[in-house]
């Protein structure tokens, strides 16, 4: 786990202007309500931004927090606007990877936390560590089977813009057969899109296709 001291200086910085992962779009709000909602959407970056801040991707340059950024693009591009969606993508490999405790994304997002909390221990796969190899597998694919059928829908989707901003990720890394092949031990996923709107469904639909297309 990073230390918590030296992140919450480095978010410090942030909300002082010394630092920041990007220039943020502004978004115009009817009202304070609707402002504080999107203010966890700025948060949630900001956490993901430095908790990630010494995490790289597998190919070990990439900067972790790159991936988050990918999966919110892909939501915002599939028509995402709704706030706590947007933050639990930013943040949904936090407790996974940086091993964060529930205190920073309770301290930090403040009214919303709690819901953002739940969404990402749903988005989170913690294998017993005294399992085989074996067991790990089943157990994630356990995992994959209840995010598909019983999750709440935003969950889903954000599974399913992570699944297929791996997938390009490893047809970059490892080839095409590789990413294929991961792709496909979570087609259960995209088998479940149904159980989205009709807007999200048809546009993993065709993203999926634009995928498999590589």
């Amino acid at each position: 786990m990073k230390d918590e001291q030296e992140c919450r200086h480095r978010l410090s910085d942030c909300k002082r202007g010394t630092q920041h992962p990007r220039k943020l779009r502004k978004t115009r709000t009817a009202n304070a309500e609707e402002a504080e909602k999107y203010s966890m959407v700025r948060d949630m970056e900001e956490i993901a931004y430095y908790y990630h801040f010494d995490s790289l991707r597998k190919d070990y340059k990439t900067g972790y927090y790159e991936h988050p950024k990918a999966v919110v693009k892909m939501l915002e591009e599939f028509g995402v606007t709704d706030p706590l969606t947007l933050a639990i993508a930013w943040g949904h490999d936090l407790i996974e990877e940086e091993k964060i405790s529930d205190s920073v994304i309770l301290r930090g997002v403040f009214q919303y936390g709690e819901k953002i909390l739940e969404g990402l221990k749903k988005l989170t796969f913690q294998p017993d560590r005294a399992y085989t190899e074996e067991l790990k597998a089943e157990q994630k694919e356990q995992y994959i089977r209840n995010l598909a059928k019983n999750s709440k829908p935003e969950i889903l989707l954000v599974k399913i813009a992570d699944r297929l901003c791996n997938t390009l990720d490893f047809i970059e890394l490892s080839g095409v057969d590789e990413a294929f092949e991961y792709l496909k031990k979570g087609s259960i996923l995209f088998e479940n899109r149904f159980r989205l709107t009709e807007k999200f469904s048809i546009a993993v639909e065709k993203k999926l296709q634009e995928v498999e297309n590589k």
